[in-house]
């Protein structure tokens, strides 16, 4: 009888931990959308690597008539052609070097702004209950003075 009360206290103390614990994103959440003046659109750079390796291509053409050697080089790409007489082919080579590609993508996000509030921020309502108050007293003090 008492182990299943415990039990049973046991398990609603959970069930609130489990409750109150996804506030605090829903409150997030809500002040966001009433008051978008609190986030600030800011960029986030994703820098991203990609690794080209190295390509060779290594193929033979039968021409009729060609008498020229062609090499083809710049930082990356090594291209040649060789003509043989004999066997009237021109053999064709390809080098791609292997290279490394860096790439930046700006990506805009959404952040919170935490900032300290001014001294007017922090205490207008007071101030607004305040004359509210001195104004109903006057009030009540001139209804006073008229009745007798």
């Amino acid at each position: 009888m008492v182990r299943k009360s415990i039990r049973q206290v046991f398990v609603k103390i959970i069930l609130i931990c489990l409750i109150v614990g996804c506030s605090p994103q829903k409150r997030l959440n809500r002040l966001l959308t009433r008051y978008p003046n609190l986030t600030e659109q800011d960029t986030l750079i994703v820098r991203d690597t990609i690794m080209v390796e190295k390509y060779v291509h290594d193929t033979t053409t039968v021409l009729e008539f060609h008498d020229t050697t062609t090499v083809i080089n710049n930082e990356r790409v090594i291209l040649k052609y060789f003509h043989d007489t004999l066997t009237k082919e021109i053999h064709h080579y390809v080098e791609c070097k292997g290279d490394t590609v860096y790439m930046e993508k700006l990506v805009p996000i959404e952040k919170a702004v935490f900032r300290e509030l001014s001294w007017w921020e922090k205490y207008r309502e007071f101030l607004y209950i305040g004359l509210i108050l001195i104004g109903v007293l006057m009030i009540i003090k001139k209804i006073g003075k008229t009745i007798t």
